[in-house]
């Protein structure tokens, strides 16, 4: 609850060698402090399985200073394996961190992410900053040496305060490098609220550790 010390509404923490398979649908997510819903491991060999569908997630962050968050997140990290969907959910007034945001951490050559955005409706237009009021609206980030498959597509992202709308980023490998597949097909992505500085309604970031990454 709000000032009352709390974080995300919903936690799964997939950790050691644990299998998860784990469906959330048609909930409704409202004023968490950190992330309406997070998707975590403890950098073991997990593999899970997370169905995120239809699902309704809002916070009031102008009137109450304590919503930090406010979105999705899924941030598997090690040599963990992860097949998810996230699709058909409706997000209002993220603070930070992005309204979807899949961020593989510090990931292994052995770790696999695979996953599909789609359908998603994150913010809404007139309504200046309900998509996010200090991040994007939908993130892809690889962080390492594993490999991140994402389709994000025929969602519809409105009035983002970050600079992105939609951000594809794959940095930070050793070796090899990691490999980041991005296919971004059918989006609607308009009327920012940030219109000082940059924004582009959707980036793509690739090899930004000494040309050691790969992304396609």
């Amino acid at each position: 609850s709000p000032g009352g010390g709390g974080d995300d509404g919903l936690l799964i923490q997939a950790n050691g060698t644990s299998t998860i398979i784990a469906s959330v649908t048609s909930s409704t997510f409202s004023n968490n402090e950190g992330d309406h819903f997070q998707w975590a491991t403890d950098g073991g060999a997990s593999t899970g399985h997370l169905t995120f569908s239809g699902n309704t997630l809002t916070n009031n962050p102008g009137a109450n200073s304590e919503l930090f968050g406010g979105g999705i997140t899924i941030s598997p990290a090690g040599a963990s394996d992860l097949t998810f969907l996230v699709s058909g959910n409706n997000i209002q007034g993220n603070n930070q961190g992005g309204s979807i945001d899949v961020t593989v951490v510090s990931s292994t050559a052995a770790s696999l992410v695979q996953g599909t955005v789609s359908n998603n409706i994150v913010g809404t237009a007139g309504t200046a900053l309900s998509g996010s009021a200090q991040a994007v609206g939908i993130s892809a980030e690889l962080n390492g040496n594993g490999t991140l498959t994402v389709a994000i597509q025929n969602n519809q992202v409105y009035e983002w305060g970050g600079a992105y709308g939609i951000e594809i980023f794959s940095r930070t490998g050793t070796g090899a490098g990691g490999t980041l597949n991005a296919t971004v097909t059918g989006n609607t992505v308009q009327n920012p609220s940030n219109i000082v500085g940059v924004n582009s309604a959707i980036a793509i970031r690739l090899g930004t550790s000494a040309g050691t990454d790969q992304g396609r």
